[in-house]
């Protein structure tokens, strides 16, 4: 349990026996071993399948992570209030409350003052799941959907996520986004989660175009990519290489990749709304909807879907 306002993390036996997980009750935020580690109202805690603990640290605005061996560590957050998205400490919370892990190790966190419903994936990644960040009570696309003060959350097999939206005295549903391919991508290429082409190419087939169509609670839409998997290297499809953020976005949208690009933007139709050459793409032209990014770098591919707001 996470004791507020002794600043630590608490454990209860089913016997009784109460004991400190992770905190000396000073006020901080250090990270370290368990009886160094500092936190600042710790909230709300999850734990994954590896047993490892998950706090919304509320007065550091930040989320950390106690292994079951008693290590803190902060995996997101700058220790500053805001709400921008980005790998680890580059993100910002207002007020983090509740926390959910899926079996993926993707962690949901309710960002209570931004009104939003963040993720925060395996390797780090901070994006807005859902929610415009403008206190309301709209249903529909994750995008244009509002919140007013989300609070608590938790999260079932199918990775629907559930929250408590405090002051519209309502439960919201978050729907998982699914995605189907046609034809089938070859052996070792999966579609992920979020719209990342990835995996191992373990055949080489000529040029071919697929079908990706993406299904939310407003319908289905698709789009056609046209993909070259003879020329590929071996991690021409890992996503561990490419990252895109912040993720949804206003107006720029950065590539996080060493080597030279190019390629363009696409609608779901297919149509080239924007071709690009560099890593700083500024998207304020864009209405506000889901796209496609299609680039190339050193002869690798790569496709990513990213949000409008």
């Amino acid at each position: 349990m996470a004791d507020t306002h002794n600043n630590k993390i608490r454990k209860v036996t089913p016997a009784g026996v109460v004991t400190t997980i992770a905190g000396n009750g000073n006020s901080g935020a250090t990270d370290g071993s368990s009886n160094s580690a500092t936190f600042k109202y710790p909230w709300a805690i999850t734990v994954d399948l590896q047993g490892n603990l998950y706090v919304t640290d509320i007065g550091n605005s930040k989320i950390r992570k106690i292994t079951a061996s008693g290590i803190v560590s902060t995996i997101a957050g700058n220790g500053t209030t805001g709400s921008t998205d980005g790998i680890g400490s580059l993100a910002s919370f207002n007020n983090p409350s509740g926390i959910a892990v899926d079996n993926a190790n993707n962690i949901y966190v309710s960002d209570q003052y931004n009104h939003k419903i963040r993720k925060i994936d395996s390797l780090g990644n901070v994006s807005t799941l859902a929610g415009t960040g403008i206190a309301g009570a709209v249903d529909g696309s994750s995008n244009l959907a509002s919140f007013n003060f989300p609070y608590g959350l938790v999260i079932d097999s199918s990775n629907n996520v559930y929250v408590t939206d405090l002051w519209n005295s309502k439960i919201r549903k978050i729907t998982t986004l699914g995605f189907s391919i046609s034809p089938s991508l070859p052996t070792g290429l999966i579609l992920g989660t979020n719209g990342i082409i990835s995996g191992t190419p373990t055949v080489s087939t000529p040029e071919t175009t697929y079908t990706i169509t993406a299904c939310n609670t407003s319908g289905c839409s698709s789009t056609k990519v046209t993909i070259s998997t003879s020329s590929l290297g071996i991690d021409s499809f890992n996503d561990k290489y490419f990252h895109i953020y912040p993720n949804p976005t206003k107006n720029h949208l950065h590539i996080d990749l060493e080597s030279k690009l190019s390629g363009k933007i696409t609608d779901l139709a297919g149509k080239t709304l924007m071709k690009i050459n560099t890593k700083d793409i500024d998207v304020s032209s864009l209405s506000a909807g889901i796209y496609l990014l299609d680039i190339v770098s050193d002869d690798k591919q790569y496709v990513s879907k990213f949000v409008k707001e």
